[in-house]
């Protein structure tokens, strides 16, 4: 048995999650169907790149109304201040965060940055279900023309040794945009 005891709202709820395994944990070879998704995802997302550099500071930095008017000298210059930046929420309720993530991939989106606009966009998916209603973002990667479904089977794998950078994504989340695909069909048989 695993479980754990959860408690919400200061106490006044309690529930247990529990799961019963049949048999004890044990490391297997992944099948190389899911082995070529793990690739795939890793290839798009790209473990080379980040939206935030490394040594970026905390600086709140407005995108400016009209940006797409700006040369392609002075776009490249905002993403990279962009890039070069990140804030900090400061409670549930504040978006500030997202909005500088969203303004990195319009940005990035501007410049055919591509790595830069997929990965922010999977940030944005995996936090979806805070700041955004629709799924707009996994419509425009089916513009691409991408393997979606290779694309989100393959961030869900945890394993060990990964790739640095490979992108780990929230399974509900993921979840949620998988429920929302148009051909749902495709998704269970690549699964299987």
């Amino acid at each position: 048995w695993l479980f754990n005891i959860n408690t919400l709202y200061s106490g006044k709820k309690i529930y247990l999650d529990a799961f019963y395994f049949l048999e004890d944990f044990k490391q297997i070879e992944i099948p190389i169907a899911y082995c070529k998704m793990i690739h795939y995802s890793d290839q798009i997302i790209g473990t080379e790149s980040q939206v935030i550099f490394e040594n970026a500071k905390e600086k709140h930095i407005r995108l400016p109304r009209n940006f797409e008017t700006y040369s392609l000298k002075k776009k490249e210059k905002l993403l990279y201040k962009l890039r070069n930046s990140y804030v900090v929420s400061e409670c549930g309720y504040d978006r500030s965060s997202m909005e500088h993530l969203f303004n990195i991939n319009k940005v990035s989106a501007e410049l055919n940055k591509w790595d830069v606009y997929i990965r922010s966009s999977m940030n944005i998916i995996n936090n979806r279900s805070l700041y955004s209603k629709d799924n707009v973002f996994v419509k425009n990667m089916e513009l691409f023309n991408l393997d979606i479904l290779s694309l989100f089977i393959g961030v869900n794998f945890r394993f060990m040794n990964p790739n640095l950078n490979h992108f780990e994504a929230d399974y509900s989340t993921i979840g949620r945009e998988i429920s929302v695909l148009k051909n749902k069909q495709a998704f269970r048989d690549k699964m299987i």
